[in-house]
């Protein structure tokens, strides 16, 4: 038998490929479907991010586009909203968020936040976190957004103390002080209700009411004076919180008899004139004096007041439950109002813009269809490349199994013939 030298050729090859194309069409299919899976479940874990990207508007913003301060005096610092400590508090807000590891996320610097400022003075917040941290694209949306609204959120729980006299209210010893004291919250909260609506507009609606409305219930009772009628009541009578009180009083008109006496020598002074190098008498100017003029007045007339305080036989300590605190009620409550209001407007005066629909986007790793095709590529080869190894070996065997039984054959025949030569 004359053998064939010429090497193998690719019909040769494609053709032992074919006899184990059941083999080859298995493994393509497996590694094609292993491979996406590793891809998609593992590779692209690794590789995938979640990006949101938005603008805030703030109130009372300096419109600058690089700084910001809270009402509260607190500076906005953007880099806060992944801090530590806001994406636990983001993470307590929602029971979805319960698996989410903020320690790992921050031990890996897995999430983060930049900021872009355009030449118009636009600002563009862009959060960036790594897909593997959350279970899913939703948890992943609502969680970025939550930080995003962290601002906000700030904003409507700032804790800021509007008793700015009312605290002093409790260590006030006499009852001019306390009324004093009252007065002056009114004023405040009805300026401050002044300044809302300077900023927002009167129709600017807060816990079911206009900003107009609220500022006129409490400009209203503002203009009825009674604290001013209370003030001058305690005055005219010289009603005593305590005995106490009455020696306070007895220690202070000392001391504005001492300011009396010099204010009065000063008018004197400033009513004669003085009189210059040339002899002649020199005026000071008619403001200055009636400034000095109103500066006596008013000393005399709290003489006259403290006088009768420390002389005043009329303590009454149930004055304040009677008189005073139902006043104190009232403004306490115009108070109340006024810091639970301010939490709405800011909150309502805030927002966040997000520059596309669904908020958050997916980018990073490799796509279904390029997953696939890379993968149907290499099940491909390798498939081919085992059933030519496979084919090609059971061929081998084969042409051994029957080149030996060709030689037994061969041999056979030989022994036959020569066997019948012996018997020739």
């Amino acid at each position: 038998m004359q053998e064939e030298a010429n090497g193998i050729s690719l019909r040769d090859i494609l053709k032992t490929i074919f006899t184990q194309k059941w083999l080859a069409l298995i493994i393509a299919i497996v590694i094609t479907v292993g491979g996406v899976l590793a891809i998609q479940l593992g590779y692209n874990n690794g590789q995938k991010y979640y990006t949101s990207q938005f603008s805030l508007v703030l109130p009372e913003d300096d419109k600058d586009g690089t700084r910001y301060t809270y009402p509260d005096g607190t500076p906005f610092q953007y880099a806060d909203m992944v801090a530590y400590k806001s994406l636990n508090a983001v993470k307590e807000t929602d029971e979805r968020f319960a698996d989410i590891d903020i320690d790992k996320i921050v031990k890996k610097g897995a999430i983060s936040v930049s900021r872009d400022v355009s030449e118009e003075k636009e600002t563009i917040y862009t959060l960036t976190a790594k897909a593997s941290y959350f279970p899913n694209g939703g948890v992943a949306r609502d969680f970025l957004v939550a930080l995003a609204n962290v601002p906000v959120k700030y904003l409507s729980m700032m804790n800021v103390d509007y008793n700015v006299y009312l605290s002093l209210y409790a260590d006030a010893d006499d009852y001019e002080s306390e009324i004093s004291l009252l007065n002056s919250q009114l004023d405040y909260v009805v300026k401050e209700f002044e300044t809302l609506i300077k900023n927002y507009g009167g129709n600017f609606v807060a816990n079911g009411k206009t900003l107009s409305a609220h500022y006129n219930e409490a400009k209203a009772y503002a203009d009825k004076n009674k604290l001013d009628v209370l003030f001058a009541q305690v005055r005219e009578e010289g009603i005593l919180k305590s005995e106490d009180s009455k020696e306070k009083y007895a220690a202070q008109k000392v001391e504005i008899d001492n300011r009396l006496e010099i204010a009065q020598a000063t008018l004197d002074v400033l009513l004669k004139g003085t009189e210059n190098g040339q002899g002649n008498i020199v005026y000071v100017d008619a403001e200055v004096l009636k400034n000095q003029s109103d500066l006596v007045q008013e000393l005399t007339q709290q003489k006259k007041a403290l006088e009768k305080y420390s002389t005043s036989a009329n303590i009454n300590p149930d004055f304040e439950n009677a008189a005073i605190k139902p006043e104190y009620d009232k403004v306490k409550g115009y108070t109340d109002t006024l810091s639970n209001i301010v939490g709405v407007v800011y909150e309502k005066a805030s927002s966040v813009a997000f520059t596309s629909v669904n908020a958050v986007t997916l980018s990073g790793g490799m796509g279904m269809l390029t997953s696939v095709l890379l993968c149907l590529i290499a099940g491909l080869v390798i498939a081919c490349l085992v059933a030519y190894i496979v084919g090609a070996k059971k061929q081998k065997k084969e042409q051994s199994s029957a080149d030996h039984a060709l030689n037994s054959q061969n041999e056979t025949v030989k022994a036959g013939g020569e066997e019948n030569e012996e018997k020739n």
